[in-house]
């Protein structure tokens, strides 16, 4: 019997990956922050997750590397184990300890490493608050629209727990818009 399971980004995709990306596919869209001409992310966010990206670019992205994005399911997998946490580390919430939120008074994202604390229980990071990501799901209540996880930099802490979810137009790609990659195993 041929069992499916996934593996999922540890991080964000960030700029610097995104780069690789943009570097080899002329034709593709930079995002909004990037420096239109020389196709180069702001200085210093080499390791800050890519935003501005829409479900499009994002699905442009993984077709080129040979993965794709996670499902509503898959996503929520990963930030909430199987013991049925709030947030990915647990039920605990203090002030810019785990996560990039709005109680955070960061303003912008962070490199996606700048949580350890806020690890998933499958040591996936960056699963609350930073970006919202983008999932391979259509929208509740929209045939259009695709389901968007994690919170981001301007959430509050309700908005990034593991069942909190937002939807957009797969066209829209505003600042906290990113998202991080799964592949598939077959065992």
């Amino acid at each position: 019997m041929l069992q499916r399971t996934f593996t999922i980004g540890k991080y964000p995709v960030t700029n610097a990956q995104y780069k690789l990306y943009i570097d080899v596919n002329p034709g593709a869209a930079v995002p909004k922050d990037w420096d239109k001409e020389t196709r180069q992310y702001p200085p210093g966010k080499d390791n800050h997750p890519v935003a501005y990206v829409s479900f499009n670019n994002a699905s442009s992205f993984y077709k080129w590397g040979g993965y794709r994005l996670p499902t509503n399911w898959m996503w929520e997998k990963a930030a909430r184990g199987t013991d049925g946490r709030t947030y990915p580390w647990g039920e605990d919430w203090q002030d810019g300890k785990y996560c990039n939120s709005e109680e955070s008074n960061i303003g912008n994202t962070t490199p996606v490493d700048k949580y350890p604390e806020g690890a998933s229980p499958y040591g996936v990071m960056d699963m609350s608050g930073n970006i919202w990501e983008w999932c391979d799901d259509r929208g509740i209540n929209n045939r259009t629209t695709k389901i968007l996880r994690s919170g981001c930099y301007t959430s509050s802490k309700y908005s990034v727990t593991c069942s909190y979810k937002s939807e957009d137009e797969p066209n829209c790609s505003y600042m906290p818009y990113g998202f991080r990659c799964v592949d598939f195993l077959h065992l």
